[in-house]
């Protein structure tokens, strides 16, 4: 074993699609614990203390932050304009004609605000926590690289979370579009054409879009399914894993956001944006701290892929 290798870690075996060339070049120290086969040899480095204590430091813990920093934050709503109408009738009487779309009852929320907490934060912290610790207790792979894992999910999900946040409560400010549900939320009078109701709820009542519900729910969801497909992309009978993998956290997702429309609480358009944010969010810092899912390397921590030197190309 040549020095530049002791950093490695490595498989047991070389996968069966590999070419007879790639027969004779394989070492078992070219391989990841974290998939099972790759289509080619594959160097990986096992991340010193150092470099972890880097990741917590300059990572992690800015990420945590960044995501505290943006659930509070929350501009002054933009004022819209009640609409209404002042018709009057063949008898000089004048009536107050609403706007249909704002004009719905407010129902119960089918996924109300501890139960999406729940869905988009404890629900994927646990999972991911669950992977790690069955994964310290089979003992496969080294703690430095689950440690890595770790790391670098954890920082994926604070700046998405984050990013999902902090968007989604400006574009609800900065546009104070109304909810389906406004009159009734605002408590609309009808003799004095302005809304009775608590300052909260009137406030409420000009957040519509995006959905923060879709947003929040899509961000979460989306980790939770790229982060799982990344580690079956190179499995056994892979495609119908990834297949249930995608269906049920997406399907989960979809449904809250569905809720949101059928609950009055939303328009369409609110729900679809929301979704968006929240899809695009996660897929923009998953692929910061892993590859893609059609990389040979799909799964592992960017951090510990080692970089090709001229003697691992011969």
């Amino acid at each position: 074993m040549t020095s530049n290798e002791a950093n490695f870690t490595a498989l047991d075996e070389p996968p069966s699609s590999l070419t007879n060339s790639d027969h004779q070049n394989f070492q078992s120290t070219d391989y990841h614990p974290l998939s099972s086969c790759y289509p080619k040899p594959l160097r990986v480095e096992m991340p010193s203390s150092e470099q972890l204590r880097t990741q917590f430091i300059l990572e992690l813990i800015p990420s945590l932050v960044f995501a505290v920093l943006s659930a509070i934050f929350h501009p002054a709503v933009h004022q819209r304009p009640i609409p209404y109408q002042i018709v009057v009738d063949g008898n000089d009487n004048k009536l107050v004609v609403l706007d249909g779309i704002y004009n719905n009852d407010v129902a119960e929320e089918t996924v109300g605000g501890w139960a999406l907490i729940g869905f988009t934060a404890f629900l994927p912290i646990s999972l991911f926590l669950l992977r790690f610790i069955i994964a310290l207790y089979q003992g496969r792979e080294k703690k430095t690289i689950i440690v890595a894992d770790a790391l670098a999910i954890a920082s994926a999900f604070f700046y998405s979370s984050g990013t999902t946040m902090l968007t989604t409560n400006f574009l609800k400010c900065y546009i104070g579009y109304l909810r389906p549900n406004f009159y009734k939320l605002c408590g609309f009078d009808m003799e004095t054409l302005d809304c009775t109701a608590s300052e909260t709820d009137v406030t409420q009542g000009r957040m519509s879009f995006p959905s923060g519900h879709s947003s929040l729910s899509f961000f979460s969801m989306t980790l939770v399914a790229y982060y799982v497909l990344g580690k079956l992309a190179r499995s056994k009978c892979r495609k119908v894993k990834m297949f249930v993998t995608c269906v049920f956290p997406m399907g989960a997702a979809s449904f809250v956001a569905a809720s949101r429309v059928h609950d009055n609480w939303h328009h369409p358009a609110d729900v679809v944006a929301g979704s968006l944010i929240g899809f695009a969010c996660s897929s923009f810092f998953y692929h910061l701290w892993y590859p893609t899912l059609w990389s040979p390397y799909a799964g592992i921590p960017l951090v510990t892929l080692a970089k090709k030197t001229e003697e691992d190309q011969v």
